[in-house]
């Protein structure tokens, strides 16, 4: 095991600074932050392992990656060793707290809790790049149009083939 990193102990004291789900912002801010600061001494974590009535509930903010050949240790399973180099932004809502935590750490604490907040992560992200796609992409919707509108003729020939072959 590497050797232990020293922690801080005001690290381990909770800031419950998020009663809200944490935005975009917050997601700049931390991924700013851990190019070149530890992620226990960002300014929202808490690096105390979660509570029973904490791990309960959670959600994940999004991802980040720590700069190449650092590893940061863990607030659930390793909190002064290095471990993750890709972690999640795990928000708490019991606590109103984040933890910078590695991304399959929390599993060991709840494992239905965990998957819950990997899917629910993975559709909010499909969700916002649908989002800005459509948004990215609005000006072109005139365009799709008459070209649907060209082409209606044509797939009512097919249908009425269809009828035709049975």
């Amino acid at each position: 095991m590497p050797d232990p990193i020293d922690i801080p102990d005001e690290a381990f004291l909770a800031k419950p600074l998020f009663s809200d789900f944490p935005g975009a912002d917050i997601v700049t801010e931390v991924r700013e932050w851990v190019k070149g600061n530890p992620p226990w001494a960002w300014r929202g974590h808490t690096h105390a392992e979660p509570t029973v009535d904490e791990a309960f509930e959670i959600r994940y903010v999004a991802d980040f990656q720590l700069p190449k050949g650092t590893e940061s240790p863990c607030p659930c399973c390793t909190p002064r060793h290095p471990k993750f180099g890709i972690g999640f932004i795990a928000w708490f809502p019991r606590s109103a707290c984040i933890r910078l935590m590695g991304r399959d750490c929390f599993r060991t604490l709840n494992p239905e809790g965990h998957d819950f907040a990997v899917r629910e992560l993975d559709e909010r992200q499909r969700r916002e790049a649908t989002i800005a796609y459509l948004t990215q992409n609005i000006e072109k919707r005139h365009a799709a149009i008459a070209a649907l509108e060209q082409s209606l003729p044509l797939a009512r020939q097919v249908d009425s083939l269809q009828e035709q072959l049975g």
